[in-house]
């Protein structure tokens, strides 16, 4: 098992040194954001499970199942959505992460402060706010649309560095 996972963290890791740019970043964030969706999912599923089999467990736990069975679709059509808007956050953070490898290390605690500050709010809300309130999918989304508006900047800045690069390299070797 060991070997397995050190070939593993060899060849990721690998993978990883050799993609610090957007298009490395946007993987990295669909990765990570997916795998985080697909926990955030199985503990839904979890939940409409217990709900279904062991309602009593689940009122124990402080839930209610009637939430859950009767939310109707727009239930799993706004959790559907958060998942969506959690990965599009995640290719914010990993465009910091990649930032921090190319640029300087200071975008490191900057995207970890970022993900806190995404989370805290948002569950946060959700904690305080009834859970039909709007309001944390609308906050999620701006965390979204930032996420969003800091990869397009850096993709342009970044492809404008390679052609300003491209366009030096003949203009030195004549």
């Amino acid at each position: 098992m060991r070997e397995v996972l050190r070939f593993f963290s060899f060849r990721v890791g690998k993978s990883m040194r050799g993609n610090r740019t957007p298009n490395g970043a946007i993987m990295a964030g669909l990765g990570h954001g997916g795998a985080e969706s697909m926990f955030f999912t199985l503990a839904m599923i979890a939940s409409v499970a217990t709900a279904v089999f062991a309602p009593r467990a689940f009122i124990a736990n402080g839930g209610d199942p009637n939430t859950i069975l009767h939310g109707g679709p727009g239930y799993y059509l706004e959790f559907t959505l958060g998942r969506v808007l959690a990965i599009t956050a995640h290719l914010g953070f990993a465009t910091l992460a990649v930032l921090a490898y190319r640029k300087s290390q200071l975008f490191l605690p900057v995207a970890i402060v970022a993900h806190f500050a995404v989370d805290a709010s948002v569950f946060s809300l959700q904690g305080i706010l009834p859970a039909s309130s709007p309001l944390p999918d609308l906050l999620f989304a701006g965390w979204a649309a930032l996420s969003i508006a800091l990869l397009v900047v850096v993709r342009r800045r970044w492809t404008a560095q390679e052609r300003t690069t491209l366009e030096a390299a003949p203009a030195a070797a004549a």
